[in-house]
């Protein structure tokens, strides 16, 4: 139409937006990944732990007798030994007096397989307790890996019907979301009165914040509006728990 400029559409991907995964998967040729990456790279599991086991297994900790390979020679000594030693990346998980004590305690010397054992009984104990719901956990690693790998959560869900004020009375909701936690935030407070029309609305972002700040942020925000504008029978509603226990234990009704 005239009067109206043109807008770009990303042709490898549905929604049209532009991405850097889409435009390198075009322009490479992907191999099947190596079996181990595939040990590794796990998607229920927290990113740190399999980027800590990827550095481990591509030897790219920053160890001394790393930095030594890409040429900054140093004293090296290990902190964790009483007796120091150069720091690399054998000595520190097999030879050190961190891994001899670890051995102690475990009543065995610390090999590569009771490192896996050791790993996968944490994980089992950790899925346990995040996910209730899952029975029978193995504990070999490679059936621990496919059972993660094949694992749909149960998706629950409760109705919810948005109740109107009572007469003379607003109501006001109130949100707030952090991406990250912490990372980029934002608000929202809306206002309806006694008929369910929006009296007022407001939606702006943050600084930098945690889920419970911005979620606190808003609660705040509302209590400013309903003073600024002289609202003085509310109903606050927000969907966060801690703010509405917090605001009950400060304030109980006659």
């Amino acid at each position: 139409m005239e009067n109206e400029l043109d807008i770009p559409y990303w042709m490898l991907q549905s929604r049209g937006n532009f991405s850097v995964k889409s435009a390198w998967d075009y322009l490479r040729r992907r191999n099947d990944p190596h079996l181990a990456y595939k040990m590794m790279w796990v998607k229920v599991l927290p990113f740190k732990i399999f980027f800590l086991m990827w550095k481990v297994w591509k030897a790219k900790l920053p160890l001394d007798d790393f930095l030594k390979r890409l040429g900054y020679c140093m004293p090296s000594r290990c902190w964790c030994c009483t007796e120091p030693q150069e720091e690399s990346l054998t000595h520190l998980f097999f030879t050190s007096t961190a891994a001899k004590r670890n051995g102690y305690k475990y009543g065995e010397a610390v090999t590569i397989s009771r490192v896996i054992y050791q790993v996968s009984s944490s994980l089992q104990a950790l899925i346990r307790v995040r996910k209730p719901g899952i029975t029978n956990v193995p504990h070999k690693w490679h059936e621990l890996l496919q059972m993660l790998e094949n694992y749909t959560p149960r998706l629950t869900y409760e109705k919810v019907i948005w109740e109107m004020p009572s007469e003379g009375w607003v109501k006001v909701n109130t949100d707030g979301a952090s991406r990250g936690n912490s990372g980029r935030s934002s608000i929202e407070v809306c206002v309806r009165n006694q008929e369910g029309d929006a009296i007022f609305a407001l939606g702006k972002e943050i600084n930098k914040a945690t889920n419970t700040k911005a979620e606190a942020l808003a609660f705040l925000e509302a209590l400013r509006i309903c003073n600024e504008h002289n609202y003085n029978n509310v109903w606050l509603q927000t969907d966060f728990m801690s703010i509405k226990k917090f605001v009950e234990q400060l304030w109980k009704p006659p």
